[in-house]
């Protein structure tokens, strides 16, 4: 069995995701659209730390089976990898939303972005950081 390349869990209306280098198996992704099927009406945004890793084209495609364009939440995406930035962006015009583009270590603004109390941004990372260890990654900032 392949290494787990995500981790995710919805918390407070947030999908927190952790993503490594790597981009998703098609197993791990169609999980992953099940659980948002399932999780959509209480969705009002995602937040994604990423080493560079993420969706693939195809991958990407499928998110507008649960979102249509225009109806997705915001996300914050924190990474200092310009290959997840470019997907970012591919992401924000395929959805037509608000991705937001963060640095590392920016956990109150990307609270903030979502809508939430700045104290989301704590409990964020600490959830990434666990997510991180299940995912033999290194810690977040």
């Amino acid at each position: 069995m392949a290494a787990q390349t995500f981790a995710y869990e919805l918390v407070d209306g947030v999908i927190v995701m952790t993503h490594g280098k790597a981009s998703p198996t098609d197993d791990e992704w169609r999980a992953h659209m099940d659980d948002l099927g399932r999780w959509r009406s209480a969705v009002r945004g995602c937040l994604v730390y990423t080493l560079g890793g993420g969706p693939s084209a195809a991958q990407r495609r499928q998110i507008t089976a649960v979102w249509p364009a225009g109806q997705s939440p915001p996300c914050a995406l924190l990474t200092d990898s310009a290959i997840a930035t470019s997907l970012g962006g591919v992401i924000s015009f395929f959805l037509k939303n608000r991705v937001k583009m963060l640095r590392p270590g920016q956990w109150p603004e990307a609270a903030r972005f979502l809508g939430m109390a700045e104290s989301f941004g704590p409990r964020a990372r600490s959830i990434v950081q666990g997510q991180a260890s299940r995912l033999g990654l290194p810690p977040p900032p």
